[in-house]
């Protein structure tokens, strides 16, 4: 099941890649990271080292979620009555495709959850330490549980960030698009006081959406072919929203990994730079800048397409 933009795609859209190799590309990306960090738990006032938090744990989930192809439901399983009934047949079939269009970037939107929520983790870290410098020298401010609110604060306070590519016009239309979805089916957009031009507004509608299939209340649609109550425009926007929340949640993990990580420790990424032929153009084109513009189509890329085609190049 592609995921590429519609043929009717805004000139602004038709310049992103597609979903699947922007979600790899950042799975890559943090597998060239390798970090690890020690996260804490607060006792008493004090940091207490509690587990840890890596970047390749990041990069397997944005790796499933890049490989989802399409997610299908048996819906004849226990049923007889397709066999010598041709309406219900075709019921069957429909209703398969149905589900089938909803749980798939339902289910990648849950694999890609798990990366945030590890990229999370991973900058808690720094929020802790940072909080128990400021509360030492005499700086008032409410400690955040959270490790999400956490990392936001982070990011918000990250002034020198530049804007991604077309991040403004991706905001604009999954703003749009969920306040269609909370119109629809109730709660409210809790943006926890951030407005749209803060580094972590998009992460905020996205936790309110994830908080949604967490918590059990995302809907169940009925299949428009066979109800009155259903309409083929609700599944639409809803598949949207889906969608449009896990490219702007890349895009937040791209930022939060851009204002604070540990630098490139795996080996991989060593004996790419130490390459006599094509070294230089993978260090160089391996930036800050990269990571947060990879959902932009371009020619360097770390999958294996567009290595062979790069590294063949560099070497000519």
């Amino acid at each position: 099941m592609s995921n590429l933009p519609p043929k009717n795609t805004c000139s602004i859209c038709a310049e992103l890649r597609d979903l699947s190799l922007h979600l790899h590309e950042l799975a890559a990306f943090c597998d060239y990271f390798e970090n690890r960090r020690v996260t804490y738990a607060r006792k008493k006032g004090a940091l207490v080292p509690d587990q840890e938090a890596r970047t390749s744990i990041i990069a397997r989930w944005l790796r499933l979620a890049s490989q989802i192809e399409r997610v299908d439901l048996d819906t004849y399983r226990f049923q007889e009555a397709h066999i010598y009934c041709e309406p219900v047949d075709e019921q069957l079939r429909s209703d398969a495709e149905h589900h089938s269009l909803i749980a798939t970037p339902l289910t990648r939107f849950v694999f890609f959850c798990n990366a945030l929520e590890e990229t999370y983790r991973f900058i808690s870290p720094t929020y802790e330490q940072r909080f128990d410098r400021r509360t030492a020298g005499g700086v008032k401010e409410e400690y955040l549980r959270s490790h999400s609110m956490q990392a936001t604060s982070i990011l918000d306070e990250s002034k020198h960030l530049s804007v991604p590519y077309a991040y403004q016009h991706l905001m604009e239309n999954l703003l749009k698009i969920s306040q269609i979805y909370f119109g629809q089916f109730g709660g409210t957009l809790d943006v926890r006081g951030r407005t749209v031009g803060d580094q972590s507004y998009g992460l905020q509608v996205v936790r309110n959406v994830r908080n949604h299939v967490a918590h059990g209340v995302f809907p169940l649609l009925e299949n428009p072919e066979y109800s009155m109550n259903a309409d083929h425009l609700t599944r639409r926007n809803t598949i949207n929203l889906l969608n449009q929340c896990t490219r702007i949640g890349a895009i937040g993990i791209q930022l939060l990994l851009a204002v604070d990580n540990d630098g490139f420790q795996s080996i991989m990424y060593g004996e790419n730079c130490d390459d006599y032929d094509y070294g230089n153009y993978f260090s160089e084109n391996m930036s800050r800048e990269y990571l947060t513009s990879l959902h932009r189509s371009q020619d360097f890329g770390l999958n294996e397409s567009a290595y062979f085609r790069w590294s063949e190049f560099a070497g000519t």
